[in-house]
């Protein structure tokens, strides 16, 4: 029977933006922690409609929210320091407000890639020609 529990292997990034040697290291979320940053979604709109706030709040909330469950969830390790030479800590929310954007959208962008499900491959005569992939964090439509 073929497997179907997500591994607990870790994957090992080098960041381009945070040179010489930055890297990070990251697991998968399994499905219910996927479907658990999907619900953070629903109810930042659902809130949205209540208070009657604008479009951008809700996707503002919606990202913050989800970057923060993400990050401290997925990476395991990490050589990222703050000016201090103190060790950035990603269970802390307060950390994704120090952190250099151009780190945060790597690290955001690797995250999203692993979770990136593969979907059926697309054979021509037998071969492979193309896997095809969707997105599952792919983030709510906000109508303004």
């Amino acid at each position: 029977m073929p497997q179907a529990v997500i591994s607990q292997e870790t994957e090992r990034h080098d960041l381009k933006s945070a040179p010489p040697d930055g890297f990070v290291e990251l697991r998968r979320m399994p499905y219910g922690m996927s479907l658990q940053r999907r619900d953070m979604a629903i109810r930042a709109s659902i809130e949205q409609d209540k208070r009657g706030g604008d479009a951008k709040t809700v996707l503002d909330q919606y990202t913050l929210r989800t970057q923060q469950y993400s990050f401290a969830y997925c990476i395991v390790d990490h050589n990222l320091q703050d000016e201090k030479g103190q060790k950035l800590n990603f269970d802390n929310t307060a950390t994704l407000d120090v952190l250099d954007p151009a780190v945060g959208d790597e690290i955001e962008r690797l995250i999203d890639e692993m979770h990136k499900p593969k979907q059926s491959k697309v054979l021509q005569n037998g071969q492979v020609i193309e896997d095809k992939e969707s997105a599952v964090f792919d983030q709510p439509s906000v109508q303004s």
